[in-house]
């Protein structure tokens, strides 16, 4: 018996492969306990959903067969209790704990068994076969399967396979190999798992790509391996994310210095290359934002305003970058609910000069509108509710570098900044010396944009003086 453990081995099939929208229509369960008695389990499901021609045909499961049978929610109770003790073993284990955890999770129950993959144990213990579906695997070890893509079936198939291996291995190099597999994060099958042992845990950039060198995904992390890791380990939480880890076929990564400089490479080189899987940092062509304005009578108002992303320079008096125009009125709309500000002053609701607007009725307004708050109070209130939102000047006269030092990997970088704008990084061996840096006139032609993602990491990065010089005009 695998590990001396009660196990499952689970195989399912669906209507798709998108766990959120597709649903399950039948289970096969081989219940394997540890005095090597098996018990075996199938039943259809009713997914309350069409099945897909391509689906039918590949299973040879039809709507009709569906139709009379309860849907996944029945029983559930006791398929939970009779799965959460065990080793939960599947072929390609992420799609079938994948589909039921989600599964589990809309009837209230949290899933989280042990897992092993038998994808990965052929793998590890058969690096020369060909490829590890389970087709391949079952001419491999001449297993005749007759009813392939049935689930019941399928999960014989898988325990042919570990059957086969004990046979072939002996039992304690399958269970050692099985051991190291539970204990590990399911590395994708196309990512040779040495490479998670090469990158270092350290500042930098890492770089997702499919087996066509396709780009994948774009993050950064102060410790590169951990944060890769949890990647791998948390691909089952979300269908993206699954989708993501099971195309990653290799990584590459880039050791910063410290995490600004991190930061800015991740953000600029999102917004360059634009991975499939990165969606917050794009670069947009327009931007909405919220700008102070004066009205005719002296008073202060918020207004959302469309801009240019490219042409963009910070103003005094704007503040709230946004992606939408409906995020946009959202946030204007909490600052004067929070502030009790007048929407009548600020232009977004008409009516009688001097009569009261709709929110003063309500208590909700100072009373601006009918002449009971004076224009230099109000304009005060908005003054405070604005403040710490507003686009800070440049406190600086010219550019200025940033120093950050890895030790533990001996590379300097020197990052120059100007009016809320990156305008490059030096790199350098680490030494004792003071770096020369660069002087205002060799940093001139480097472009001031403007960047919504930069200005916040720059405006945090700036406070600390320790590492930061002015650079020479």
């Amino acid at each position: 018996m695998l590990l001396n453990l009660s196990a499952a081995i689970v195989d399912l099939e669906t209507t798709g492969t998108n766990r959120r929208y597709s649903r399950i229509i039948e289970s096969g369960i081989i219940f394997w306990e540890p005095d090597n008695t098996l018990e075996y389990a199938e039943k259809l499901y009713n997914p309350e959903q069409s099945i897909p021609p391509f689906i039918e045909s590949l299973t040879g499961i039809s709507q009709h067969m569906v139709e009379d049978k309860p849907n996944f929610a029945y029983g559930v109770e006791a398929l939970f209790n009779q799965l959460k003790d065990r080793l939960f073993i599947a072929h390609n284990v992420r799609f079938d704990y994948g589909f039921l955890k989600a599964a589990f999770l809309a009837c209230g129950y949290d899933f989280r068994p042990k897992m092993l993959c038998t994808v990965r144990l052929a793998k590890l213990l058969y690096p020369d076969w060909p490829n590890y579906k389970l087709a391949t695997i079952c001419q491999q070890i001449g297993f005749i399967n007759t009813q392939a893509h049935r689930a019941l079936a399928d999960a014989k198939a898988t325990k042919a396979f570990i059957d086969y291996a004990i046979q072939d291995k002996g039992l304690d190099t399958v269970n050692s190999a099985a051991k190291t597999l539970i204990k590990t994060p399911t590395i994708p099958t196309q990512l040779a798992h040495d490479k998670i042992q090469s990158i270092p845990n350290t500042f930098g950039v890492y770089y997702f790509f499919n087996a066509d060198g396709q780009l994948l995904y774009i993050g950064k992390s102060n410790h590169l391996r951990e944060r890769i890791m949890s990647h791998l380990n948390n691909d089952v939480r979300s269908d993206r994310a699954m989708r993501m880890v099971s195309q990653i076929a290799d990584i590459e990564v880039e050791v910063t210095a410290g995490e600004l400089s991190a930061l800015l490479q991740e953000n600029r080189q999102i917004k360059l290359q634009l991975p499939v899987f990165n969606r917050k940092q794009r670069r947009l062509k327009t931007l909405w934002c919220l700008q102070i304005q004066i009205d005719k009578q002296g008073y202060k108002q918020l207004i959302a305003t469309k801009c240019n992303a490219d042409t963009l320079m910070p103003s005094a008096n704007t503040f709230g970058f946004y992606t939408t125009k409906k995020q946009t009125l959202n946030a204007l709309d909490s600052i004067i609910k929070a502030h009790h500000l007048c929407r009548k002053v600020n232009g977004d609701e008409t009516g009688a000069e001097g009569s009261p607007c709709f929110g003063r009725q309500l208590k909700n307004c100072r009373g601006a509108c009918e002449g009971a708050e004076s224009q230099a109070t109000y304009n005060l209130r908005v003054d405070l509710a604005t403040y710490e939102k507003l686009l800070k000047p440049w406190p600086f006269e010219g550019p200025i570098a940033l120093i950050e030092n890895n030790l533990a990997h001996d590379i300097c970088q020197v990052i120059y900044l100007d009016n809320w704008a990156w305008l490059t990084t030096e790199t350098l061996p680490l030494n004792t010396d003071t770096p020369e840096l660069l002087t205002a006139n060799a940093l001139a032609s480097y472009p001031r944009q403007f960047d919504k993602d930069m200005y916040a990491v720059i405006k945090r990065a700036i406070k600390n003086p320790a590492n930061r010089k002015e650079v020479l005009r």
